[in-house]
Order: C-alpha cells, then sequence, then structure tokens
C-alpha cells in the first residue's frame, strides 16, 4: 500500500478517497506497553489537509506527552541494575557450557573431538565477526539489552558509558563462554565458581560475595565439587527465595526468553513481598487467600507510577483513592504462579501445589440489562436534546449535517415500539414494511440472502406502532422509495457482516452518556428491546404474546400443536398497550416530506 506522506504523522491512502489518517510508530522502548505493537493509525474523517494538519500537530503533542508520561514511571538504569543483568547473563553462559558439555558423549573420544571441532569453528567466527563487523553485533545485543530493560521497567540511555560498558562486557561474557565450553570438553576441573571470578575479572566488576549467594549455586556436579556435596543440605532447608532461584536457573537452561523470565520474576518476587514468605511450608492457602485478598486492592504496576513507587505495601493500603487490580490481571499472576508451584511440587519443595485451583472463576455473573425507566426517557428523548443530537445534529469539525443523522433519530424510537433487536433492525429493508389484509402495517423479521436472524423463534412480523406512525415512519419510508432506496437504516455500513456499531457506538459511547443514563453494559442502546418487553408485562399481556413479539421460544403446547394464533390485529392491539407518558412525542415528530 502506498502511502501518500504529507506533514509528521499525516499520511492520506490513495486507496479510501481523499481521507486523511493520523500515524504514530511508536518508540521501541514504550511497545511493550502497547501490546507489542509497532504503530497505530486513526482516521482524521477530513479530506481537506490544512485543517487535518491542526488535527495531526495537536495529536502529537498529545501522544509525545503520553510517551514521556509513560518514561517518567520508567527508572533508569543503576549500577546495581547492570550487575544483577551481568550476573544472570555468565549464569546464563555457564549453563549453556554445561548443556554442551553434557550433551557431548565424553565416553566416545570420536565424539569429543567432533564437539571440540564445531566450537572451535564458533570461536573463530565470533572472533572474527568482532574483528570485522561489530558494529552489527551490537545491534543484536540492543535488541537483547532492550528485551531485558523492558521487563525490568528500565530507561536506559543508550548513549551514556555504562550502557556502552554494559554491551561491551556482554560480549566479552560471549566470548567466555566459547572458551569455557572448550575448557569443559577438555575435562578441566574448573568448577562453576572458577568460572564467575574469571568472568568477574574481565568485565572489572566485583559482582559476588564472598559467601556464595544462592543464585551461584551450582547446579550441576564436578570433579572438584562431588555430587554429595550438593546432597549435604537437605532440600527442606532452603529458604524460599533459593528455591525462587533454583527454579529460574532451571527456566534459563530450558531457554525461556529473558522477556518472559523477567515477567515471571516480576510477579514470584511480588508474591514474596506481600505475602512475606520465608519459607516453602508457609505457601499454605490461606497465605495464598490472603495474597490475593492484598494483591486485589493494590494499583496495576505500581513500580512505574510516581505516585506509588518506592512505598511499601503496607504504605500503599493506607493510601486514598487507589484502583485496585481486576479479576482478569490476579488470575495471571495465579497462573503464573500456579505453574511455578507445579515445578516446586515435582521437585519436591512442595508437598502439594497451593496455587492450584485459587483463580477466580472466570464466568462472572453476568450483569442483567435493565430496562429504561420513565425519567431515563425523559432525559433521553427530550425533543430539544434529541433532535439536536440527531436529525438536526451539525459536526463540530465540519460544520456540517453529521453522518447517520436519521440512523440515530429513528433506531432509538424503533426500538422502544418495536422490541426489535439492534441488528433486526439495522438490517431492515422497506420491503419488510408490509400492509397485510386488514390495513395493520407489519415489520417483518425473516432470514433471507440480505437478512439474518439470530434464532428460529426469531422470525415473525411486529405490528407498527401507531405512536411510530405519528412520528411519520410511512412518510419516511415513501420519501426513501423516491430516493430509490433500499434500506431502511440505508445510512449504515455493514461492519463485519452487521450494520448496527455505528448506532450502537453513538448511543453507548457518547449520547447515553451525556444525558446521564449510560450503565457500562446494563444500560445500553438494546435495553430498548428489554424496555419494551417490560412495558407489555406491566400492561398484563398475555406471556405468548409476548413471546412472539419479541420472537423468543413459545410455551411447549403452543409450539407443537397452536401454531401462531394471533392475527395482526390481536398483536396491534397488544403492542398499542405500550405507552410512555413521559415523553412528548409530539414535539419529536419531523416532516419527512419537507426534511431533506
Amino acid at each position: 500500500m502506498a502511502w501518500l506522506r504529507t506533514p509528521s504523522r499525516l499520511v492520506q491512502n490513495p486507496h479510501s478517497g481523499s481521507s486523511f489518517f493520523f500515524q504514530v510508530y511508536i518508540p521501541k522502548d514504550l511497545t511493550h506497553h502497547f501490546d507489542d505493537s509497532k504503530s497505530f493509525r486513526i482516521s482524521l474523517q477530513s479530506g481537506t489537509k490544512a485543517h487535518s494538519s491542526r488535527l495531526s500537530r495537536n495529536l502529537s503533542a498529545t501522544v509525545d506527552t503520553l510517551f514521556n508520561e509513560i518514561r517518567s514511571g520508567m527508572r533508569s538504569l543503576t549500577i546495581a541494575d547492570i550487575k544483577e543483568i551481568l550476573r544472570i547473563e555468565i549464569r546464563k553462559s555457564i549453563l549453556h557450557a554445561n548443556h554442551v558439555h553434557l550433551g557431548t558423549n565424553e565416553f566416545s573420544q570420536k565424539e569429543v573431538i567432533r564437539s571440540q571441532g564445531i566450537q572451535q569453528t564458533r570461536q573463530q567466527n565470533l572472533k572474527h565477526t568482532l574483528e570485522e563487523d561489530l558494529k552489527n553485533y551490537e545491534s543484536k545485543i540492543d535488541q537483547t539489552l532492550d528485551e531485558i530493560l523492558a521487563g525490568k521497567e528500565i530507561e536506559a540511555n543508550k548513549s551514556s558509558v555504562d550502557y556502552k560498558k554494559l554491551k561491551r562486557n556482554f560480549i566479552r561474557i560471549h566470548d567466555l563462554r566459547m572458551q569455557w565450553i572448550q575448557e569443559l570438553l577438555s575435562k578441566s576441573s574448573r568448577s562453576d565458581s572458577d568460572f564467575e571470578r574469571e568472568a568477574e575479572s574481565v568485565v572489572g566488576m566485583h559482582l559476588y560475595d564472598e559467601k556464595q549467594s544462592p543464585a551461584e549455586e551450582p547446579l550441576f556436579a564436578t570433579e572438584s565439587n562431588p555430587i554429595q556435596k550438593v546432597q549435604e543440605k537437605h532440600e527442606s532447608e532452603k529458604s524460599f527465595r533459593e528455591i525462587v532461584e533454583e527454579y529460574f536457573r532451571w527456566k534459563e537452561l530450558e531457554g525461556t526468553a529473558a522477556g518472559a523470565i523477567y515477567e515471571k520474576r516480576r510477579i514470584i518476587e511480588d508474591f514474596i513481598e506481600v505475602s512475606k514468605v520465608e519459607f516453602s511450608d508457609q505457601v499454605t492457602k490461606e497465605q495464598i487467600r490472603n495474597y490475593i485478598q492484598i494483591e486485589s486492592k493494590l494499583p496495576l504496576h505500581r513500580t512505574k507510577n510516581p505516585r506509588f513507587r518506592g512505598k511499601s505495601v503496607d504504605e500503599i493500603l493506607l493510601m486514598e483513592d487507589v484502583e485496585g487490580q481486576g479479576v482478569k490481571n490476579i488470575n495471571k499472576k495465579i497462573s503464573i504462579l500456579t505453574t511455578f508451584g507445579n515445578w516446586c511440587e515435582k521437585n519436591g519443595y512442595f508437598e502439594q501445589n497451593n496455587f492450584r485451583g485459587m483463580k477466580f472463576d472466570s464466568k462472572q455473573k453476568r450483569l442483567e440489562r435493565e430496562n429504561f425507566n420513565e425519567q431515563d426517557l425523559e432525559k433521553i428523548l427530550n425533543p430539544q436534546t434529541y433532535l439536536n443530537s440527531t436529525i438536526y445534529g451539525i459536526s463540530s469539525i465540519t460544520k456540517k449535517p453529521i453522518s447517520n443523522r436519521e440512523a440515530y433519530y429513528w433506531i432509538f424510537l424503533l426500538g422502544i415500539f418495536s422490541g426489535l433487536r439492534t441488528n433486526e433492525m439495522t438490517q431492515l429493508r422497506l420491503e419488510d414494511f408490509q400492509q397485510v389484509d386488514g390495513g395493520v402495517w407489519m415489520i417483518q423479521v425473516q432470514e433471507t440472502e440480505e437478512t439474518r436472524v439470530k434464532t428460529r423463534n426469531s422470525i415473525r412480523r411486529v405490528p407498527v406502532h401507531p405512536q411510530l406512525i405519528e412520528l411519520g415512519i410511512l412518510d419516511y419510508i415513501q420519501r426513501l422509495k423516491k430516493q430509490n432506496k433500499e434500506r431502511f437504516f440505508w445510512e449504515l455500513k455493514m461492519v463485519r457482516g452487521k450494520y448496527g456499531k455505528e448506532v450502537s457506538r453513538f448511543f453507548n459511547e457518547k449520547y447515553l452518556k451525556e444525558v446521564g443514563v449510560w450503565k457500562q453494559t446494563v444500560k445500553v442502546l438494546y435495553c430498548t428491546r428489554h424496555t419494551l418487553i417490560h412495558n407489555l408485562y406491566r400492561k398484563g399481556v398475555d406471556e405468548n404474546v409476548i413471546k412472539t413479539l419479541v420472537g423468543h421460544e413459545k410455551e411447549f403446547t403452543m409450539k407443537h400443536y397452536g401454531g401462531n394464533p394471533y392475527d395482526a390485529d390481536q398483536l396491534l392491539r397488544e403492542i398499542s398497550k405500550i405507552e410512555y407518558p413521559s415523553v412528548d412525542f409530539g414535539s419529536l415528530r419531523v416532516d419527512w416530506k419537507r426534511e431533506k
């Protein structure tokens, strides 16, 4: 696709008419905040270059502010961070060297010589790359460090001396890795600690305490460090943190991506901080329940937010106006902890995995939609507000009549007087409005090549309510026929096989909020259907009549033996009982014979 570029971030797609778009490429250090998306684009809904340029500049300022705010929530690279990153990379290199060594049949001299030859070739290739193409190799290291730093929520200045030293030391560790492999293949008696001391010398930093920490505890036994020595420490005496470190050494050996390891580590470290467990036998169901209760009260990404960064869990819990975490995020953390618990159980650190089964039930109870009451309808159908937002609506950008204005006008009114589903209404053709014997106007809801129904019971005929006729719906239909329109909601475009997207967005995201009626998932455009059903029951209409009108499954006897016993006159008589006294419908009428 060829994009015509104008001012920065303003683009025009030649295949979409004259519309301009605002396009932003997300900085690499921030992509993980946007689900790893590289860019996003939005339509400016304008074909005027000068106007679009002004919009683009305003949006650019907003986006740049957003990027800066995200970065302000990230911390800078510190010496402690550099040391931790180098220790992990050294550990990975030692594990890799051991992996290659143990993957070679040391009892076959031929196999050992072959493996040594392969490693020697790799070592020579690395040396040649570093001599002839260092920049390209450094760019690969940059990519690795980007992933690591993003996982630790660190912002690094790549021009700083500290970052350049970190990158150079990564390369030195990779070179050491080749040497260590050769030494192990040659049956060297050097231990992991020997390799660590050599790495310290090469990177020129003091990385390890004299007393070896759990992270540096050997995973493999060597000749100078027999396996019996490892077993001298009983597994149950290990602290919880020691077990965690062993788990991550295992994940590194498995080849788990650095970013994934940092994510898992962050969540497990968070569990330790919140629950304050020190040994594995403290990880009880009760302790996990307590963790979930506390975690649900803590803000998401609290280490990034300047308001919470540096504060303890107890301090945050005492703060006011803190938005806690939802079920979805808590379940994500429990999933990671459950995977960790499975490993602990398999390796004898847990008698049973108490994290298992602790997730919230993801099938949350669905909030039931409500009907619009008289007070709601008075606000929604206030003549001045409703007409100025729909049929007489003017765009604040183009200063011209808004798009879909006729659809916005009719959709709500038709809904509260017919009970049709939103998608049933928006797909209506003019031919679906028919006058049957006796002169009753009916709306046909049917399955055709152009229209779809939800279920077989949805196929039905619904009388046109007298109030809709008073509002001029028949005049409107005649007007559309003269204009050679085929669909009642002719302005709406099909999106993913349905026509209802724009009207639902208008009412659910804008209009109902503006008049103070909207409740998420509870009071939305679709509730026009619930409003009719609710009022039919209030008027004492027979339940089977109601089911016939709204397309619900009928009772067994009527379904199997009675067919549809109600004629058009009966259905019209019942639906005509619906009235909404709080609404001034006379003032909502539009003269469709004159309206252009």
